[in-house]
């Protein structure tokens, strides 16, 4: 963790420090897998320590701090501690959807075939931009 910390310490730095790139840059930064110890495989899914993950976004527009299911109330549903099948209901942020997330924030279309975050519906900016 202290590695990943230092790594990703070290992209934001060149981010800031690069004219071209500063304010107009996002990161996206997720996992596989949780971590369970001996259990970081897809089959594991009944351990939150091994389908709870993180989901960050930085960048222009994006509020510090702010919590993604708190921007996306209709459209995303957090899990709590459960693991909702991918046809049951409102959906939690899932790492799948990563792809099509930063397409969209590149202007770009969704994934051609995608099922997740298809619609580029994640929002991630302040609901005011």
């Amino acid at each position: 963790v202290r590695k990943a910390d230092e790594l990703l310490g070290d992209v934001f730095e060149q981010i800031e420090d690069n004219s071209t790139w500063k304010g107009r840059t996002y990161l996206v930064v997720t996992t596989d897998h949780g971590g369970a110890t001996g259990e970081k495989q897809h089959k594991a899914n009944q351990n939150p320590e091994n389908y709870t993950i993180p989901f960050f976004v930085w960048g222009p527009g994006i509020p510090a701090g702010a919590d993604l299911y708190a921007l996306n109330p209709e459209t995303r549903q957090d899990p709590g501690s459960q693991n909702p099948a991918l046809d049951e209901g409102v959906q939690p942020i899932r790492n799948a959807g990563a792809g099509n997330l930063c397409l969209d924030l590149l202007g770009v279309p969704a994934i051609s075939g995608s099922t997740v975050n298809a619609m580029q519906d994640l929002k991630v900016k302040a609901l005011t931009q």
